[in-house]
């Protein structure tokens, strides 16, 4: 889960009116920008390396339940897409995404 700390919950109106210094760094930086005592996306990837590593290595299916943050990371990851504008990624919570392996990636 992406640590938002007080800022967790807020909305983007709340986030824009309440902190816009750091609201603007934010968008300016939106992969990159570390929440003050909280994290990036960029954190939420390096974190879930070691799991990327597990999951590449597996022969059976592999089912992932897990907070937005790590999911919208781990989807970008295996759609070979970079993490820019993550917070955008449409994932509901009743989708169930699957990825297959191929010769040249995932599927």
């Amino acid at each position: 889960m992406l640590d938002r700390v007080i800022y967790e919950g807020w909305s983007m109106e709340k986030f824009r009116e309440t902190d816009p210094d750091n609201f603007k760094a934010w968008q300016q930086d939106m992969k990159g920008f570390r929440f003050p005592g909280g994290e990036s996306y960029n954190d939420v990837a390096e974190r879930l390396e070691p799991l990327v590593m597990d999951l590449e290595a597996q022969t059976k299916p592999v089912l992932i339940i897990s907070h937005l943050s790590c999911l919208r990371v781990l989807y970008a990851y295996f759609q070979g897409k970079v993490l820019h504008n993550l917070h955008e990624t449409k994932i509901s919570r009743t989708e169930v995404i699957e990825f297959t392996p191929t010769q040249y990636g995932w599927q």
